[in-house]
């Protein structure tokens, strides 16, 4: 017709990211495959190829997430584990009030979703590029302040590390 192709949404979506990987598989394994005189068959089919591309390449390389180590290292330490217990009462309060605005329970105890975290988070400027001028538990003790840059990103992934089902901590 003449026309100039239109973009798309600018979104990557699931099965779009599945359709890449196939296509990135027969490719990777067939190189040659759709230039002249190799357009009929291929060397190495599918779903091998695939196969091949996911084992050898894509989860071999694939970024290790650090967070669930740090998490598990953290609740067996037993001076995290303290002070943790300690805190928990006074977390509840601010849960429960995040939680209250949302319909989930799960065996009657309150669920709050990714959303509801990130917004309570956002709401409280904690993901955003901010400096923290800690209060010290001694008068007169100067602390020096603490940079941070959370991103929305990293909440999400820690909230995602720490969905580990057991326990009933989480």
């Amino acid at each position: 017709t003449g026309e100039t192709a239109k973009g798309g949404d600018n979104g990557l979506e699931l099965h779009e990211f599945f359709e890449c990987l196939v296509m990135l598989g027969l490719q990777k394994a067939n190189p040659k495959f759709g230039s002249v005189g190799h357009n009929a068959s291929v060397e190495y089919p599918l779903p091998g190829c695939l196969d091949t591309l996911l084992k050898q390449s894509l989860l071999k390389n694939a970024k290790r997430d650090k967070l669930a180590l740090v998490k598990a290292a953290l609740t067996t330490d037993s001076a995290v584990v303290t002070v943790i217990s300690q805190v928990k009462p006074r977390l509840q309060k601010p849960f429960d009030a995040i939680g209250a605005n949302g319909v989930r329970k799960l065996f009657g105890a309150t669920v709050i979703t990714m959303e509801m975290f990130n917004q309570a988070l956002m709401d409280r400027n904690v993901t955003r590029d901010v400096v923290v001028k800690p209060t010290p538990a001694v008068t007169g003790d100067v602390l020096p302040e603490v940079h941070s840059n959370l991103s929305w990103l990293d909440a999400k992934g820690a909230f995602v590390t720490c969905q580990s089902g057991t326990g009933g901590q989480e």
